[in-house]
């Protein structure tokens, strides 16, 4: 399985886990530089949850719209991005 193929939750996991091993000794002690590579990932990681359920709530949104019956040129824009998103996305 390449790195690609690894689902978030799994590899936000498994990074957890290698932090843990590095704070605590264990296997190898883990350098300091691999450590910060490791919060690296780990904020890239919760990032790209965090805009993967924006867009999600933005598709969702959309396919609400057109079940009503909408088009995507009727779709109410202010409400989708002022109302519903952006209290959502701007943590």
């Amino acid at each position: 399985m390449s790195i690609s193929e690894v689902p978030i939750g799994v590899a936000a996991s498994r990074s957890k886990r290698l932090a843990e091993i590095a704070n605590y000794g264990g296997a190898g002690q883990i350098e300091r530089r691999h450590m910060s590579q490791l919060e690296n990932g780990l904020s890239l990681i919760n990032s790209a949850k965090k805009w993967e359920n924006v867009l999600m709530r933005i598709l969702r949104h959309i396919l609400r719209q057109l079940n009503h019956e909408k088009t995507v040129g009727e779709l109410d824009a202010d409400d989708m991005w002022t109302n519903r998103l952006l209290p959502h996305c701007c943590v």
